[in-house]
């Protein structure tokens, strides 16, 4: 296959996201919506990453920029669309948090893949930390193991109790 001619004015292809992992989600070649005032600043060239720990911001050198852990968020959704400053399609995901809304510009070409996406893994990561103001649950083992525990002791009371036992 040979390689097609281009005039050096077309945009390069719009990053789609792609799997991290189990229940993760990669956006690259992200802008972070950001300014004071009525004009923003879109910081290019970044990745957006929705994972188990949080959704981390990665720096155009691979570096981690910033985390903000599941906890934290609130919501997080995909929606309305725009254009990149090289005029590329894209979708406005949003993070939102009790202090602050961080934004972000995700070029795609899928804008309804992109959404579902989006939706799918944050429903999934703030489904396990909503309502969580404490410890981490207990596992299901440790919860059976407790409660197998407290019946043996019950009885052991009742036995000794009842004089059905005796030492």
């Amino acid at each position: 296959m040979e390689p097609s001619e281009t005039s050096g004015n077309e945009s390069p292809p719009a990053s789609g996201p792609a799997p991290a992992g189990r229940g993760s989600l990669v956006m690259e070649d992200v802008f972070l919506l950001t300014g004071e005032g009525d004009e923003p600043v879109a910081v290019p060239h970044l990745a957006l990453v929705l994972e188990r720990t949080g959704v981390v911001v990665r720096r155009p050198d691979g570096g981690v920029g910033a985390t903000v852990p599941w906890s934290e968020v609130t919501a997080v959704s995909a929606s309305g669309r725009m254009h990149t400053p090289e005029g590329r399609l894209a979708v406005v995901v949003e993070a939102v948090t009790p202090d602050r809304t961080h934004r972000f510009l995700v070029p795609t070409d899928d804008s309804e893949g992109l959404q579902r996406d989006v939706a799918r893994v944050a429903r999934s990561m703030t489904r396990r930390f909503k309502g969580r103001g404490g410890p981490p649950s207990l596992s299901r083992p440790l919860v059976v193991g407790l409660g197998v525990l407290i019946v043996v002791v019950v009885a052991l009371i009742v036995i000794f109790a009842t004089g059905t036992v005796k030492f």
